[in-house]
């Protein structure tokens, strides 16, 4: 959600309740996006946890999503994005994070284990579809 503030500034304000699960995935963005340049995000301005929710604010970017169908024009700029996030990137800039290929290789095999999972809808598209 953006937000303009007294002084006529605008914030990008994301919250997610505590007990719900996207709690650690506001917790960790707040970890990294103190260490990410400038100028592959918006800076993180300041995190809390406070009556049973966690808030991230964050400099208000002005943007949209790009089209990433076959022929489209955001096509070249993205991958224009990509390459800059390789530079800047690289070496991570977080402390304590491991190569790439340590996170990479917790997922040997998923694809296999997905293919062999009995049909059926799983329990984050059930938890989805009842968001909607």
């Amino acid at each position: 959600m953006r937000v303009r503030c007294a002084d006529g500034s605008e914030v990008f304000l994301k919250a997610a309740d505590l007990a719900a699960a996207m709690a650690s995935h506001y917790r960790a963005e707040a970890v990294v996006g103190e260490h990410l340049p400038a100028a592959v995000a918006p800076q993180l301005m300041w995190s809390l946890e406070a009556s049973g929710w966690i808030v991230n604010a964050f400099e208000a970017v002005r943007g949209r999503e790009p089209d990433l169908r076959p022929g489209s024009a955001d096509l070249s700029p993205v991958l224009d994005v990509v390459g800059a996030l390789e530079r800047e990137l690289t070496p991570c800039p977080v402390p304590a994070v491991g190569p790439v290929g340590e996170t990479l290789s917790l997922l040997v095999g998923h694809w296999d284990r997905l293919a062999a999972a009995p049909e059926g809808p799983d329990a984050w598209t059930v938890a989805r579809r009842a968001q909607r």
